[in-house]
């Protein structure tokens, strides 16, 4: 073969390949309005879709009554009380929203709260008020995994002491039926104690 029919040879090869190659290409790149609206469906799918930590909070989906113990300061009497709970998912299925009624120390107690299990940053947020103030908390923790026990911790400034403290919160689920919260509190010395406890039994 003389070299110029080896070259006449290589180009049409050359060609025959370009054009596979051409019609195997999209004819145009996405826009950039589908290139979002990509971008939004995976996020979706990963970050905005209740998952199985949220099949943990519906653990605690129902009606339930408490017994309550709280002690304002290592070593003080326990003070006794109880209460009622009702719990329920919002938003398809994505946070727990608590509404609780009872007494405190002899007066009308209520409160409200959320929790919730942010996918993006992998940690469990809960928010509180009452009526025994003004403030929100908001705690932030993980759980054990299977979802039995979370432990949260809030940051605030005590309106008692007018100083920083944090507030370290564990809840225990014992079965269906049953489960209990503990909070911890600090002393002046940064000491922690145990401050109160809740029994929670699921009403029949």
């Amino acid at each position: 073969m003389t070299l110029r029919r080896k070259v006449i040879l290589l180009v049409n090869v050359l060609l025959v390949v370009a054009v596979v190659a051409a019609g195997q290409q999209p004819a145009t790149q996405p826009d950039a309005k589908t290139q979002m609206e990509q971008q939004m469906k995976e996020y979706m799918e990963k970050y905005a879709t209740p998952g199985e930590h949220h099949k943990h909070l519906e653990m605690l989906v129902g009606s339930w009554t408490t017994q309550n113990k709280f002690w304002p300061v290592p070593g003080a009497p326990v003070m006794e009380s109880a209460g009622t709970a009702e719990n329920k998912m919002a938003l398809g299925g994505r946070y727990l929203l608590t509404s609780y009624q009872g007494d405190f120390g002899g007066m009308p107690f209520a409160g409200m709260g959320t929790a919730a299990y942010d996918r993006f940053l992998g940690k469990y947020f809960e928010t509180w008020i009452d009526s025994m103030g003004t403030m929100v908390t908001i705690s932030e923790g993980t759980c054990d995994g299977a979802g039995k026990v979370r432990t949260t911790t809030a940051k605030f400034v005590d309106p008692m002491t007018q100083k920083p403290t944090t507030m370290r919160s564990v809840y225990r689920i014992l079965d269906p039926d049953h489960h209990n919260l503990e909070m911890y509190s600090k002393t002046a010395d940064q000491e922690e104690f145990k401050v109160m406890e809740i029994a929670y039994t699921r009403k029949k």
